[in-house]
């Protein structure tokens, strides 16, 4: 079996929750299992979590939570329907804009301001937009080749674009591909209409664009969804590469046939997993995230094991977890990945 590194914590994962009360500020700290069976339990769901959000609303002088989703549609119960991505983001995301000083510096702010970026990504002139997540210093974790000359590469659910414009960087031909909007991702179909009415169905790839633009990029990127990948619509790739994904889809292992059907070399998996179903060895587990509710797009919380089940289904010949680590991104609740190589 390939040796398997791990930079995971070996202490257990926190939650912690403060409150300010005037100038009183109450707080509590748990461990990661016991607070997620808390936040599950009915008294916390329809007692405490109510009078948390009152009280945060009180404090922000909107009457929403402070998720920092920019739109206006926050919700009561702190799972805004708009968050759609692993986590919760907290109320600033990572590199906020700073003061400019060059004008080109000062002309990259202005393309980049008012556009609510998930990724960090460097732009130059010591500009990068403020996003939620930044991979720039973890991206030894995912054991990428340094050099991508002469390879094809596919980008699933780009994004903003980090990935697909960092392989391009390292020579790769890239394509990328995502979905029109936000309402073509995994939402429950009885949940449409409290989608439609939130508000938040916007355009997806508008960072990319901009991103592109100001690059230079020849990336290319194409409306697809995971599940219509194939090799008739896409062609064949030396590296398909996923992150994030895997949790947020309805059917993950219909996702990871249409990649093994796509795949030439090796695909890349770096998603989320659950570190308290870790303990069950060799069994392949994943608690139901709770998509249903219409207030979350998580559906899975796997632990790795089912991971690897889902590559062997899949029909990869041979999976290898490269690494284990806490993703580095401005989210309320800590992100623990893994990264998984799997080969045709």
């Amino acid at each position: 079996m390939p040796k398997q590194t791990s930079t995971w914590p070996t202490e257990p994962l926190k939650r912690e929750r403060k409150v300010r009360l005037g100038s009183l500020e109450v707080g509590l700290a748990m461990d990661a299992g016991p607070a997620e069976r808390l936040r599950n339990s009915l008294p916390y769901r329809y007692v405490v979590r109510p009078a948390l959000s009152r009280l945060s609303g009180a404090r922000n002088g909107n009457g929403h939570n402070g998720n920092g989703n920019g739109n206006g549609n926050g919700h009561a119960s702190g799972e805004d329907i708009s968050v759609y991505k692993a986590g919760r983001p907290a109320a600033k995301p990572i590199a906020p804009l700073t003061e400019p000083t060059t004008p080109e510096a000062r002309a990259l702010i202005e393309k980049i301001s008012g556009y609510q970026w998930y990724h960090t990504i460097d732009l130059g002139h010591g500009v990068a937009t403020p996003g939620y997540v930044d991979h720039r210093a973890q991206l030894p974790f995912y054991h990428l080749p340094e050099d991508m000359t002469g390879m094809r590469v596919l980008d699933v659910a780009t994004f903003d674009g980090f990935w697909a414009f960092e392989f391009e960087r390292r020579g790769a031909e890239v394509t990328a591909i995502d979905v029109a909007s936000m309402r073509d991702i995994d939402i429950p179909t009885n949940w449409l209409d409290e989608f439609d009415k939130s508000g938040v169905n916007h355009e997806m790839g508008v960072g990319f664009k901009i991103a592109k633009e100001i690059k230079g990029s020849n990336v290319r990127r194409e409306i697809c969804s995971v599940y219509d990948a194939s090799p008739e619509r896409l062609g064949m790739f030396d590296m398909v590469f996923t992150s994030d994904l895997l949790i947020h889809l309805r059917d993950p292992l219909r996702a990871m046939e249409a990649i093994w059907t796509v795949t030439k070399g090796f695909a890349v998996f770096a998603d989320v997993y659950h570190p308290e179903l870790e303990a069950f060895t060799g069994n392949a587990l994943a608690q139901f995230a709770r998509a249903g509710s219409g207030r979350s797009d998580v559906w899975w919380r796997p632990n790795t094991t089912t991971y690897r089940v889902w590559a062997q289904l899949a029909r990869f010949s041979r999976m290898e977890e490269k690494s284990r680590f806490v993703l580095q991104a401005h989210f309320q609740d800590p992100i623990p990945k893994v990264v998984f190589h799997a080969y045709r």
